[in-house]
């Protein structure tokens, strides 16, 4: 769903980037696009929320347009051969001429420090679109999010097997192969709209981060982290990312495929989350609070950039 101020424009490229063949025919089209976007309107700030040519291409066309590479995830790792080393190249470049990257965990952080600035921002989440769960909880583990080839079925069915109690409810579309078959008590929901989908936690025991360890996690600060601690959520996960720095006294409890399934779940719904922690988190981690320092940092450089900007090519 698209705001009512926010004007979506398709540039008509060929989903191949960054195939370097193919990508002569983008070229021609990010040309054609952005002489047409420059007829139309001029931007006052560019941001770059996933590195391509055309990201690349529109910083070019704007020199002293202000422009932020938002690095959420460490994107080339979604790729794999020839396709990785070219976005590589293109994320490099990108963040090379963008006045700011903005990063969103540590490891992201060091890999941009040479950038002639950096600012780290963790994820958050709405809170006002999450209700915070009473204390009665069923016998229900759920996790809401994209099932993709970072999502590890083996822990889940590891939980299934160990804990046939429970119910593990898995929210949201799968992507790539999963297993032919599943234990009776693991139920797959596939998408729902998001308010839906955030009511639904409202019915766990526990949220579920069942992510590989792997160079794609290494980077990643799940929303869906935030999203379970506003809804009140112990959160049971895999060593991952930036959840490796957290623990019990983030009500984060950590699950491998060797380790004691039903002590781990035990342990997690055993120890509850009082109301007070669950406000104290909700009022630290919503979006608001967390965009606040760069949207003053970018109020400023953006002000002077207006006033005068020379910047190297």
């Amino acid at each position: 769903m698209v705001e009512p101020m926010v004007n979506a424009v398709r540039p008509g490229l060929l989903p191949v980037e960054p195939l370097p063949i193919v990508n002569r025919i983008n070229d021609w089209r990010i040309g054609r696009f952005l002489h047409r976007f420059g007829d139309e309107c001029r931007p006052d700030l560019i941001v770059v929320g996933k590195p391509s040519r055309l990201a690349e291409t529109f910083i070019q066309r704007f020199p002293d347009v202000y422009a932020v590479y938002d690095a959420m995830d460490d994107f080339p790792e979604f790729m794999r051969g020839l396709a990785r080393r070219n976005l590589r190249l293109v994320e490099n470049e990108v963040a090379r001429q963008a006045d700011l990257v903005v990063t969103s965990c540590e490891s992201i952080h060091e890999k941009f420090a040479g950038c002639s600035r950096t600012a780290l921002v963790h994820n958050a989440c709405d809170t006002s679109a999450i209700a915070p769960a009473g204390a009665a909880r069923p016998g229900r583990l759920g996790y809401v999010g994209t099932i993709g080839g970072w999502f590890d079925w083996e822990i889940v069915i590891h939980i299934a097997e160990e804990c046939p109690d429970l119910e593990i409810e898995l929210v949201g579309p799968v992507f790539g192969a999963k297993p032919s078959r599943l234990p009776a008590n693991v139920a797959l929901v596939g998408s729902l709209p998001h308010q839906e989908a955030m009511r639904r936690l409202s019915g766990y025991a526990a949220g579920l981060i069942p992510f590989r360890i792997n160079p794609l996690t290494e980077s990643v600060d799940p929303v869906k982290y935030y999203e379970y601690r506003a809804a009140g959520l112990p959160v049971i996960s895999t060593a991952f990312g930036t959840m490796c720095s957290r623990g019990e006294h983030d009500h984060v409890y950590h699950i491998g495929r060797d380790a004691n399934a039903r002590a781990v779940v035990e342990q997690a719904v055993r120890t509850p989350v009082t109301d007070e922690a669950t406000a104290a988190f909700r009022r630290d981690n919503d979006w608001s609070v967390r965009w606040a320092p760069l949207a003053e940092l970018l109020g400023q450089d953006t002000d002077a950039a207006l006033t005068y900007r020379s910047k190297e090519q």
